[in-house]
C-alpha cells in the first residue's frame, strides 16, 4: 500500500511530515503491508473528531487513541481516495486515483495526554498508535489476552526497529 497522511489543522501542529511518512512507510514494510495494492490513508484527527467517529462506527462514547478500517474486506465499500482532501487537511502525496485499501485514524490529542503516563514522548506514542493500526491490518488482534500479548510483542519489535533508524520525538509541536 502507498501511505497518505492527512491531518486536521488543529493543535497539536504536525512537523517533520516527510520524515513521519518515512517512519510510517518503514513500519508498513516491517509489518508486511507494503505488498498490498491501494492506499493506506492515515488520518490524524482531534479528540472531538475521534469521539464522533468512535460513536458513529462503534457506538462507544468519547475519543480513543486509534481506529482502523480495512476496506480490503469484500463486504466493505472502498471510499474514494480524496475523501479527506480539503482545505483543513495536510496531504503529502498525490495519489487521488488510487482506491483506499485501509484507513487508520490516530488521535494526537490522546497521544499528548497519555504518552507521558507511559514514559513515551507524545510523538512516539502517536507513531505507536499508527503501528497498532497497521498490525490490525496484518490480522493481529488484541481482544483475548494471548493475542494481545502477541500484538504487544509485535508492537515492541516494530517500535524498537523504528527507534534504531529514526528519531521519533519531534513530529508534534507541543
Amino acid at each position: 500500500m502507498i501511505i497518505r497522511l492527512a491531518k486536521e489543522r488543529r493543535p497539536p501542529a504536525l512537523q517533520q511530515r516527510r520524515r513521519l511518512l518515512a517512519v510510517l512507510a518503514e513500519a508498513q514494510r516491517l509489518i508486511g503491508l507494503d505488498r498490498f495494492p491501494g492506499l493506506l490513508q492515515i488520518n490524524l484527527v482531534s479528540a472531538k473528531t475521534m469521539a464522533a467517529i468512535n460513536e458513529a462506527s462503534l457506538g462507544h462514547h468519547g475519543a480513543t487513541d486509534v481506529l482502523t478500517y480495512d476496506w480490503r474486506e469484500p463486504e466493505q465499500p472502498a471510499p474514494i481516495a480524496n475523501r479527506h482532501n480539503d482545505d483543513d487537511d495536510v496531504n503529502d502525496n498525490d495519489d487521488d486515483d488510487l482506491p483506499i485499501a485501509a484507513e487508520i485514524y490516530v488521535c494526537p490529542d490522546i497521544a499528548c495526554a497519555v504518552g507521558p503516563t507511559y514514559g513515551n514522548h507524545p510523538s512516539r506514542e502517536m507513531v505507536l498508535y499508527a503501528v497498532h493500526g497497521m498490525l490490525h491490518l496484518a490480522d493481529y488482534d488484541d481482544i483475548e489476552p494471548k493475542s494481545q500479548q502477541k500484538m504487544r510483542a509485535a508492537e515492541d519489535k516494530v517500535m524498537t526497529a523504528l527507534q534504531k533508524k529514526f528519531i521519533l520525538t519531534d513530529f508534534l509541536k507541543l
